[in-house]
């Protein structure tokens, strides 16, 4: 089974500090899981991009995958 390794922008990173610390949580934890299958059926492809989203509650973390490593852009609300 692949490991993808979880590389966090700086944006990324700026945003995530500055969220409620309960919201910041539950989005480390979602994209933490998706480090043993990024291609879960709570991860959409974004059209006209080669990113992919995933939603946590009110959030979206964008994405990109390259070989075995998801690489954390940033989150919108």
């Amino acid at each position: 089974m692949n490991t993808f390794s979880i590389i966090w922008s700086d944006k990324s990173k700026s945003q995530l500090s500055k969220l409620p610390h309960s919201i910041a949580n539950a989005i480390y934890s979602k994209v933490g899981a998706l480090s043993s299958n990024p291609y879960n059926k709570n991860v959409k492809k974004l059209r006209g991009v080669k990113c992919f989203r995933l939603r946590v509650g009110d959030y979206r973390v964008i994405f990109d995958i390259e070989k075995n490593e998801l690489q954390i852009l940033y989150q919108t609300n």
